[in-house]
């Protein structure tokens, strides 16, 4: 199932001293497990000492950090600089500290000499879009020296120092040649576009939520095969990015298709002041890549794959045009079960002493912090804008549920679950509640092309 996009980055810079890297200590393989949140890897990672929360991105080149508090206190040696990626704008404001700690699956997987970017703009904030605390990303460094193995439907990531490791999994794998280019990796897939099958290069962009992004102008007589929506795709370190989604026939990777993917097209104006490779027809990430466990072996350049359970979902989007966020969290009563004990002295059955006693499972109201989530982009022509939800409202229920009961990506799933689902929700506006009905409809039906 294809996750809404929160967020889109290519990091370009130009390091001054090279790093050593991670080394593995006291093993010969790792498993670090991590939440999938919105198709994004979050793994805890320790920072100088401090554990924090990392999206794992191999479409970044370096290690960055944000929405941290008292960023300067953890950092040292830090001088400022300027990045760029996507986004409308040229570059943003950061700060590059060397000499950092990073310590990852309980002390064997560490860099004692790690370099990293503190981004100062505080409206980069993932957490709000998440509905988790986010502190940063991390990208090449990870994956340069070792092999890493990616289970997307268990939620686990195993590392070792050589491909040996997985040689047992290796007769179910399929193999495709990996490229490392400026430190990001591609991969060779075929699309299949106006009836005729293609080869082009797409960078391998873990900490993607897309499944394909098509960079523009690489492709004279490219095509959609479906209605199309000009949308906002995600943001970038620079400012909102936007582009075209739609369907096109199928993918290839190896000898797997994958039939009507989603995919989005960006606007020239996004990648405007990028030097993007130019072999490069865009970025592959969790929309296609969860649909496989897979392992990625920087050293040899290589890129192994196998199909699971996932494999035959259809692509699907937020049919319901609602973009929420985690809005913190607010007071609430909560009407909970709760088990009620009394406690009773004195003599009983011949017994002396203190007896207690269990009545039935009661429900009451209890007072708790719970999260709250709103509304920041209603689509235009969408079932929501239909609906008359607007940017601002307060979620309170969807069918007749506290909305609090659900996390963001609970939501999303329950947008994006079938063409013509009936939703009804419980807003509030200006401190009047409203219940807003709406049908869900994909926007992306697929056609079938001459």
């Amino acid at each position: 199932m294809m996750k809404y996009v929160l967020y889109l980055l290519l990091f370009c810079v130009c390091p001054l001293l090279a790093q050593a890297g991670f080394v593995m200590k006291r093993a010969t393989y790792i498993e670090i497990p991590f939440k999938n949140v919105s198709g994004l890897i979050l793994i805890p990672v320790e920072l100088n000492g401090k554990v924090l929360t990392f999206i794992l991105d191999s479409g970044v080149s370096e290690t960055l950090l944000f929405s941290l508090d008292n960023k300067d206190s953890l950092l040292k040696n830090a001088e400022k600089m300027w990045l760029t990626g996507l986004g409308g704008g040229i570059s943003a404001e950061a700060f590059r500290s060397v000499h950092n700690k990073l310590n990852l699956g309980e002390g064997k997987f560490v860099d004692s000499n790690h370099t990293i970017y503190m981004i100062m703009n505080e409206d980069f904030n993932f957490s709000a879009h998440l509905g988790v605390p986010v502190n940063g990303l991390l990208g090449y460094q990870f994956f340069k020296d070792h092999v890493v193995g990616i289970d997307y439907r268990n939620e686990k990531i195993t590392i070792s120092t050589s491909i040996d490791y997985f040689r047992h999994y290796q007769t179910r794998y399929q193999k495709a040649a990996m490229q490392v280019i400026d430190q990001k990796a591609y991969v060779e897939l075929g699309l299949l576009l106006k009836s005729k099958w293609q080869k082009h290069l797409f960078l391998l962009d873990i900490g993607n939520s897309e499944s394909l992004l098509f960079f523009p102008n690489r492709i004279s007589d490219f095509q959609f095969s479906s209605k199309t929506l000009k949308d906002y795709i995600g943001k970038g370190f620079n400012g909102d990015i936007t582009g075209i989604r739609g369907r096109i026939p199928a993918i290839c990777l190896g000898l797997d298709t994958l039939l009507q993917p989603i995919v989005s097209k960006v606007d020239s104006f996004s990648v405007r002041n990028l030097n993007l490779n130019r072999k490069s027809l865009g970025l592959m990430g969790y929309g296609v890549l969860s649909r496989f466990d897979i392992i990625v072996d920087y050293p040899q350049k290589a890129f192994y794959f196998k199909r699971n359970k996932d494999f035959f979902e259809p692509f699907q989007f937020n049919m319901s045009g609602l973009t929420l966020k985690h809005d913190g969290l607010i007071w609430q009563d909560v009407y909970m079960k709760v088990d009620v004990t009394q406690t009773v002295y004195g003599i009983h059955d011949s017994l002396i002493g203190r007896r207690v006693y269990t009545t039935p499972a009661q429900f009451q109201y209890r007072t708790q912090l719970v999260p709250a989530y709103s509304i920041v982009d209603v689509r235009e022509g969408s079932p929501g804008a239909k609906a008359d939800i607007r940017e601002g409202d307060l979620l309170i229920e969807i069918n007749g549920r506290p909305s609090y009961r659900y996390s963001l990506q609970q939501l999303y799933n329950i947008f994006s679950y079938r063409e013509g689902k009936k939703i009804t929700v419980l807003i509030k506006r200006n401190g009047k509640q409203y219940r807003k009905k709406m049908i869900l409809k994909d926007p992306f039906p697929f056609e079938r092309m001459d």
